[in-house]
């Protein structure tokens, strides 16, 4: 948490850029709104997981972390991911637009734009585009991997698939024993309901054949 809170200084820090040098971009006049846009999306998404936590912690929720391939995104991260996204292909269309053309000394030009603006956001989109590449390269490795393994060792891919069908069978046992119970209690219902039926006509015919022979 502590060093999340610490992280949250790049986003402010490209607010208080963005706000400083609103105008000072005439050769790319989206640049200093575009970091005040992505520094705000990522201090709102903090102070929304901030505030979910602290509603788990009031309400008595156990916080417990899922592993990675077990983990799930809920709408409102879905939803952030989105509006990165679209903002960072606006970011990298603008710097690359302006990208060879800007200068950073005469400031009455229309391709002037504060050196500082430009680099923040040319860093920023920069850091961004090669950890979208390094992990596309490693889901590729990673699939590439996998493909190959099963392909060439099917066994050992049959073997890997076997802890998850028992884990899945021990989920299912439970509800097989509970189906079990429910079906013997109702037919040992049944055989009482019955006896008791049979119990009753018995009773009825002596009480019938006492009354005939007085």
């Amino acid at each position: 948490m502590a060093f999340r809170a610490m992280l949250n200084v790049i986003p402010l820090s490209m607010i208080l850029i963005g706000l400083l040098n609103y105008d000072g971009c005439p050769a790319e006049p989206y640049l200093p709104k575009w970091l005040m846009w992505m520094g705000a999306l990522l201090i709102i998404k903090y102070f929304i997981d901030l505030i979910v936590q602290i509603r788990n912690i009031c309400i008595g929720k156990p916080s417990i972390e899922k592993p990675a391939y077990k983990a799930e995104l809920s709408p409102v991260d879905w939803i952030f991911a989105g509006l990165a996204l679209m903002l960072y292909l606006f970011g990298l269309y603008w710097v690359l637009r302006s990208y060879g053309i800007v200068q950073f000394t005469l400031e009455g030009d229309s391709d002037f734009c504060d050196q500082v603006t430009y680099m923040a956001t040319f860093v920023a989109i920069s850091i961004v585009t090669i950890v979208l590449m390094g992990l596309f390269i490693c889901s590729c490795i990673c699939f590439s991997i996998l493909y190959w393994e099963d392909k060439h060792n099917p066994q050992q891919s049959a073997q890997m698939m076997q802890p998850k069908k028992e884990e899945e069978k021990k989920l299912t046992a439970p509800k097989a024993e509970d189906e079990e119970s429910l079906s013997s209690e109702s037919s040992a219902s049944t055989e009482r309901l019955q006896s008791r039926s049979v119990s009753c006509n018995n009773v009825t015919e002596t009480a019938i054949t006492i009354e005939r022979n007085e």
